[in-house]
């Protein structure tokens, strides 16, 4: 990822995405010099397509199995990786979300995210990996933490992350009948968790009260953000 904010320049996306397409049909000659003049001084931008093509090239799926991978997403596994899978809890345009146990080394819930590969293009699967290892650099205790990261039997990639078991901001606030000034006090810790993040230069955008859930540890209330990189 770039230092920039990427994420929210719309000609920064349109080119990396333009170059992802034409540098993916290329030989691996051709392709070096493609990417060496197009990018020129510009390492952020050589790193993400890098990062891109190399995923791509792992995660072509023929069109006669799509069918039959869209038919497994929308069954609930018994097991995804080494993580029993308990419930779906989610589930978006990008890929599904569920509750699982982690049995070794230490027993605990999880928040198991799981691909869509038969339905998406390999542009946002490479995107989806990409961001995986963004994610993984935060370190944040109003953000849910990466724990692992794979790919099941079928190729479908999954991350894995802490399980919040807390309610929205709104219906935390609004259940405690938090004043003003402790609102404003809760909300600062999410800036806090934000800010984090665009250090680390990624960005939510979806942040909304159902994304932000409290926890309370030994009486006090710690938000946390939840879905990043899936919105």
């Amino acid at each position: 990822m770039n230092d920039r904010d990427s994420d929210s320049d719309p000609s920064y996306r349109d080119r990396l995405d333009a170059l992802f397409r034409r540098a993916a049909g290329m030989s691996e000659p051709e392709r070096s010099a493609f990417l060496d003049r197009e990018c020129g001084s510009d390492r952020g931008l050589r790193e993400e397509l890098d990062a891109l093509l190399r995923y791509d090239a792992t995660r072509a799926i023929p069109a006669t199995e799509r069918a039959g991978h869209l038919a497994a997403m929308n069954a609930v596994p018994k097991t995804i990786g080494p993580y029993d899978i308990v419930e779906k809890i989610g589930e978006g345009g990008m890929g599904v979300v569920f509750r699982g146990v982690q049995r070794e080394p230490i027993e605990r819930q999880v928040a198991i995210k799981l691909v869509r590969t038969a339905g998406g293009s390999s542009a946002m699967l490479a995107r989806f990996e990409a961001e995986r290892h963004a994610l993984s650099r935060m370190n944040h205790p109003g953000i849910a933490t990466v724990l692992d990261a794979g790919a099941t039997t079928e190729g479908n990639p999954f991350i894995v992350m802490e399980y919040v078991e807390g309610e929205s901001i709104t219906s935390y606030c609004e259940r405690k009948g938090l004043n003003l000034e402790q609102r404003l006090e809760l909300f600062a810790r999410v800036c806090d968790a934000v800010q984090h993040a665009h250090r680390n230069a990624i960005i939510h955008r979806d942040i909304k009260p159902s994304n932000v859930l409290v926890v309370e540890s030994d009486g006090t209330p710690q938000p946390k953000i939840i879905d990043f990189g899936i919105a």
